[in-house]
Order: structure tokens, then C-alpha cells, then sequence
């Protein structure tokens, strides 16, 4: 494996409580889908949340809803393994 491509776990300070995985941020919906469909394969409870930052909507690609960090960090590593640039942040309804 290319050690270069492994990524390292981030917290959102907000990130107490239920917790979710965040995988990627688009402004292209279709950018959003084609990250969720590929993490499928392996995942499940993909799904992708939307917010309106500063006027700009967002689309999300998150990975599961877990009780707590410790939870959601074997995931989450998993993940930064694979390369990609995770964050388990503060689970939201949505």
C-alpha cells in the first residue's frame, strides 16, 4: 500500500453525542452520488445530507449514525486507510 495516500482521522469540534462519518463535500449533486454509489459496494447507511453554507448549498456523503466517537473511529480508519479524507462529526436529522 502507498503510505502517501492514507489520510488521518478529523473531529469536528462538534462531534459529541451521535456521530456520523463524513466522506465529502460538493456543491455538484452528482459529484455527491457517484462518492455515495462507490462507498455502497462496501457500506452500508451511506447517505447524503444537504446544508446551505454562507448561501451555497452543500451535498454531504456520510457514513452511518453511531452512538459515540470510539464507535465510529474503527470506520473511520478504515476509511483514511482506503485514502479517503474522513471526519466524524455531530450527527444530524435530516
Amino acid at each position: 500500500r502507498d503510505l502517501r495516500y492514507v489520510k488521518t482521522v478529523r473531529y469536528s469540534g462538534t462531534a459529541s453525542g451521535t456521530v456520523t462519518i463524513q466522506i465529502g463535500s460538493f456543491r455538484e449533486q452528482a459529484n455527491a452520488e457517484r462518492l455515495k454509489k462507490g462507498l455502497e459496494f462496501k457500506y452500508n447507511n451511506v447517505y447524503i445530507a444537504q446544508a446551505i453554507v454562507r448561501g451555497d448549498t452543500y451535498y454531504r456523503v456520510r457514513l452511518g449514525k453511531f452512538p459515540g466517537r470510539g464507535s465510529a473511529q474503527k470506520v473511520a480508519a478504515e476509511l483514511a486507510q482506503e485514502g479517503y479524507d474522513v471526519l466524524i462529526t455531530r450527527f444530524e436529522k435530516g
